[in-house]
């Protein structure tokens, strides 16, 4: 990891609790998903849906920031800077360096031996990503759109934590298919026993723990 230009090791394994093992996941993970992000970014940008742009670069920058990425994220920043500021004629550059900060990731990232297929962290739920969850019931509940920006921020963790359903409900989000995604993330918060509305918050202890184990069923 030390190899990798522009990464803050320490500041990432701290939001990692020291975690090796699951701050290497999140890399990966997150390098996967940003490579179709970037295509996302290109494709808004050629149809001149500025706002979309924003919203995406917006989300890189707060997910690259939190692994300790910093180079990404500061590029990530100032092309949604660019847009936010009406200097759209500036952003052709910006993605440029955000498309070679990226890529550089990449190419360091391969370079890591990759760990063996069985091996998977283990991660538990904690209690402010499970309120995460019942955020993302509510706002998907009322159609509010602020439910794409939470899980734009949140999507890493929530990937290294619940696995490949978690792609299923963000193509759903990304889709503005706000009932079939409030509907998967229900079988989540049903599965590992979260509270999927703010109302059931008084099975919650004064911790922020469920009084319900976590345990999967």
């Amino acid at each position: 990891l030390s190899n990798i230009e522009g990464l803050d090791i320490e500041s990432g394994l701290r939001n990692c609790l020291g975690n090796v093992g699951a701050y290497l996941h999140l890399l990966r993970t997150f390098d996967d998903l940003q490579a179709r992000d970037l295509d996302r970014i290109n494709d808004s940008l050629n149809a001149k849906a500025f706002d979309d742009v924003m919203q995406k670069s917006h989300g890189l920058k707060g997910a690259a920031g939190n692994l300790g990425l910093d180079k990404i994220s500061q590029a990530a920043k100032a092309l949604e800077s660019s847009l936010k500021s009406d200097q759209k004629n500036k952003f052709k550059p910006l993605l440029k360096s955000l498309t070679r900060e990226l890529k550089q990731f990449h190419k360091n990232l391969k370079a890591i031996k990759s760990p063996s297929k069985n091996e998977k962290p283990e991660s538990k739920p904690s209690a402010s990503l499970q309120q995460t969850l019942t955020q993302l019931c509510d706002l998907l509940s009322t159609d509010d759109a602020m439910a794409n920006a939470l899980f734009e921020t949140h999507q890493l963790e929530l990937k290294n934590t619940y696995g490949d359903v978690i792609d299923t409900i963000r193509l759903q989000i990304e889709n503005y298919e706000y009932p079939k995604a409030l509907k998967t993330i229900e079988s989540v918060c049903a599965e590992y026993d979260i509270p999927s509305k703010s109302g059931d918050r008084n099975n919650v202890n004064d911790n922020g723990d469920p009084s319900v184990p976590l345990s999967k069923k």
